[in-house]
């Protein structure tokens, strides 16, 4: 079995799959933590502003009643040492103003004015400067304290802490991770690990089977699934294996001559029965062999004709001639296409029957048929045949010639005795039918019966036809017409009653 790659394995995967999502996650966590950062340092420097410019004002006013500007410079020089504060600036009512640090000449500058009376809280945009003014009143007048909040740098330092922290937080992914792994590695690593190697080996179901029961959890029952597809394959490659077995001995050892016939007209497969057929002392002697070569000539037309049929039916048959060591045989053969995939016509099977005795039995049974149909249609006595279904066989001429119909219209149907008797008009139907139904009954013994019609008088005799085991299988009924005797006979009653009645006149006188 091939061996998975590294890339490919599934480990691996997991693995990349926990870096990667590790990654994503902290990058998330970091800018939402950014975010959350900036806001908390933005809301956090507005009040500590607003809280260091009063303390300013608490610290100038007593020094605005004596004027001490320099005083008021080392006031606002010593706000100016927080990184935080850019500049700051007093500026008197009359308009005169005390610098510290560098002011910023930058039009965009935010400006934030404090009331007098509170410190108002709002958070202070870190992208620019924002110089935050404080007015606040000495002897009823308006004095002002202006600060300039480096809204940049507070936003460096927030970057800084914030990259301290991610980092952090990196580390102690990376631990985490490497402990998920190592945990990961004894708990899915192992089973998988046996599982591909069993894999790789080729092993059986049973070692599937023994893994499963050692491993247990997902793991176990997937080995356990594996080994009963594993058995269900093997049950299956089993039968197929038994069936091409039985295929190929059903082949080998069929009643019949079989071959197949390839493409170009050469046999390609043949059993023992066709080395038989052909006279040839093994089956492997007619491989390459054209099969027209065997074909009589007059019989290779009507050959190609069925092979070329085979693309519209599927199997087809016919009686060719064949030369077999310069004799010739009659064969009977069933033709049966093998298509590839796409329906095109690969392999031509041939099942062949040697019918040559066959077909001389037949011809002299129909012979023999002749004849006898000869000697019975020119019998004087009328003659039915019935077999043990109680269907006509058989009916001669002179039987037709009495009923008034033909032979064809009385064979294969259902022989009835009362309806069929009773064309020939008896005087005494009923005694007729009933006598008939007991001579059918009775054919195991056979029966004779006479009756009076309308044109004369017949006698019935019922002989049993019974084949070699002496079990009856038919009837035999013949039927004689004894009219003049039935006459003659009544002529000799009636003379010989008058003769004893004028014996008897004489003897009185």
């Amino acid at each position: 079995m091939r061996r998975v790659s590294l890339v490919n394995s599934v480990v691996t995967r997991l693995a990349a799959g926990f870096c990667l999502g590790g990654v994503v996650l902290s990058l998330c966590l970091g800018v939402l933590e950014y975010r959350q950062s900036t806001r908390r340092a933005g809301d956090s420097t507005a009040p500590h502003m607003a809280l260091v410019a009063h303390q300013l004002q608490d610290e100038i006013k007593p020094l605005i009643a004596t004027v001490e500007l320099d005083a008021i410079q080392t006031a606002l020089q010593k706000a100016t040492h927080d990184q935080r504060i850019m500049a700051a600036r007093y500026t008197a009512p009359h308009g005169d103003q005390v610098t510290a640090g560098n002011w910023p000449t930058d039009t965009k500058v935010h400006l934030w004015k404090l009331g007098i009376s509170t410190a108002e809280a709002h958070s202070v945009d870190l992208t620019r400067p924002t110089v935050l003014s404080s007015p606040f009143l000495v002897n009823e007048q308006t004095h002002t304290i202006s600060v300039v909040v480096n809204g940049p740098h507070v936003l460096r330092e927030t970057r800084q802490e914030l990259v301290q922290e991610l980092v952090t937080q990196w580390l102690l992914l990376g631990v985490l991770t490497l402990a998920g792994l190592i945990a990961l590695r004894s708990w899915f690593s192992g089973p998988l690990g046996r599982i591909a190697r069993l894999a790789r080996d080729d092993a059986t179901a049973n070692a599937f089977n023994q893994a499963g029961v050692e491993i247990g959890g997902e793991f176990g029952d997937l080995a356990s699934a594996v080994g009963r597809m594993l058995r269900r394959i093997d049950e299956v490659t089993d039968q197929l294996r038994q069936r091409e077995q039985a295929f190929g001995n059903l082949f080998e050892f069929a009643p019949a001559a079989i071959i197949c016939v390839g493409p170009d007209g050469r046999i390609c497969e043949a059993n023992r029965r066709a080395a038989d057929l052909f006279a040839v002392n093994d089956a492997s002697q007619l491989l390459g062999v054209p099969i027209l070569d065997y074909i009589a000539e007059h019989d290779r037309s009507p050959f190609r004709h069925r092979i070329d049929r085979l693309t519209v039916d599927d199997v087809t048959s016919c009686d060719l001639q064949m030369l077999v060591n310069e004799a010739t045989i009659s064969v009977a053969m069933e033709m049966a296409s093998v298509q590839d995939e796409q329906g095109n016509l690969i392999q031509v099977r041939i099942s062949l029957v040697d019918v040559t005795e066959s077909k001389w039995l037949m011809a002299k049974l129909d012979e023999h048929q002749r004849l006898l149909d000869l000697v019975i249609n020119h019998m004087s006595d009328a003659i039915l045949l019935i077999d043990d279904k109680q269907n006509i066989v058989t009916a001669n001429t002179r039987l037709c010639r009495m009923l008034n119909a033909k032979s064809e219209a009385l064979v294969g149907t259902r022989y009835s005795p009362a309806e069929f008797w009773a064309r020939l008009e008896p005087l005494d139907p009923t005694a007729m039918e009933r006598r008939v139904e007991q001579l059918l009954a009775q054919g195991e013994v056979g029966g004779q019966a006479q009756f009076d019609t309308r044109d004369g008088s017949f006698r019935f005799e019922v002989i049993p036809v019974c084949d070699e085991m002496d079990k009856p299988i038919a009837q035999l009924w013949v039927v004689q017409e004894i009219t003049a005797q039935v006459r003659g006979r009544r002529v000799m009653e009636q003379q010989t009653a008058q003769l004893r009645a004028m014996r008897q006149l004489g003897r009185k006188l």
